[in-house]
């Protein structure tokens, strides 16, 4: 089954405020796909986002306690090195958070969205076929549909990112009309997404279900955003 028809041209504008809340959400998702990726610690990534916090406790726990019981053991047989084997666990222990620490903010801490969001930015998008307009100020940004590398679906809104300091951030109470909203979540879905039934490539089709299962693309973006 074909979807030839050509995309109609179209306009929204999106035009609010952000809120601390706004990152928050995306900075969740994220860490729900991060959760998946290899680590210092290998077996983080057979483990689902929530248990993330307990195998990283864990993870140190084991490693704290393999230290104490060795610096235990080496007091127990000569006093004198027992104070290295101490210092040698305080090292690890502040190197591992450390990296962790570092790691995070190269992750995040460079995140325009980041700090826009802390601030309280006003923003003002405009989205057409071609891409999305970010209105700021004095100057205009063109942001093309094919640049956008990451797509973060949160509740009542999708993220878009080209870099760690062009992104666009759809939030529904900030459209003008509910119907603006749900039309222009379904564009970014068709274009950035694949179907959740059959996995078919969405982009280039214009209709309202998927041309290949025939599945409902509108309830699919209602439940991304809900």
């Amino acid at each position: 089954m074909n979807d030839m028809a050509e995309e109609k041209t179209f306009e929204y504008v999106v035009e609010g405020k952000f809120v601390p809340g706004d990152w928050a959400a995306v900075l969740r998702e994220k860490g729900k796909v991060d959760s998946r990726k290899r680590s210092y610690l290998t077996f983080r990534m057979f483990v689902g986002p929530r248990w993330q916090a307990l195998v990283d406790g864990v993870g140190f726990a084991v490693i704290l306690g393999a230290m104490a019981y060795f610096s235990w053991r080496e007091w127990m047989v000569e006093k004198e090195g027992a104070e290295i084997g101490v210092t040698i666990c305080f090292l690890v222990f502040g190197t591992l958070l450390l990296i962790n620490g570092v790691n995070k903010y190269r992750r995040y801490g460079t995140c325009q969205f980041m700090r826009d969001a802390k601030r309280g930015r006003r923003i003002k998008y405009i989205v057409t076929k071609e891409g999305i307009e970010i209105d700021e100020g004095q100057d205009v940004l063109q942001m093309s549909w094919h640049m956008v590398r990451w797509v973060c679906w949160v509740r009542d809104g999708v993220y878009l990112e080209v870099s760690k300091k062009r992104y666009a951030m759809l939030k529904r109470d900030c459209f003008r009309t509910e119907a603006d909203w749900e039309a222009c979540a379904l564009v970014v879905y068709r274009k950035m997404n694949q179907c959740a039934k059959c996995g078919y490539l969405l982009k280039g089709s214009v209709s309202d279900g998927c041309p290949e299962c025939g599945d409902d693309l509108v309830e699919q973006v209602r439940k991304l955003s809900r």
